[in-house]
């Protein structure tokens, strides 16, 4: 499935490092890793709906060409400088991936 360009919205993906400490040892922040295109819509799926219950409210479905890896602590945003979403799981198709995120 071919994606229509004027249709992608800029999505922000961040990393969980480590970096040292003002205080004492090491924190984790979030850095910003890259800009992903992608189509942002509801989930509108029945099998979806089935898996995550009411969950659904609080989900949004991401369709990308880009690669993302689920359980690498990625999480995403649409605007915001800070993350918002996290990547619930990845279905991969042969032309795109679809990415479920979730509301933190």
């Amino acid at each position: 499935m071919r994606l229509i360009q004027k249709d992608l919205k800029d999505v922000q993906v961040f990393t969980n490092t480590e970096q040292p400490s003002a205080y004492v040892g090491t924190e984790r922040v979030w850095v910003k890793a890259r800009i992903i295109k992608a189509n942002v819509q509801t989930i509108q799926s029945k099998r979806l709906v089935e898996i995550y219950g009411e969950r659904v409210l609080k989900m949004l479905q991401l369709t990308t060409q880009e690669l993302l890896v689920e359980g690498e602590g990625i999480h995403l945003s649409l605007a915001a400088t800070a993350p918002v979403y996290r990547v619930e799981s990845v279905l991969p198709y042969s032309q795109h991936n679809v990415v479920v995120v979730e509301v933190i």
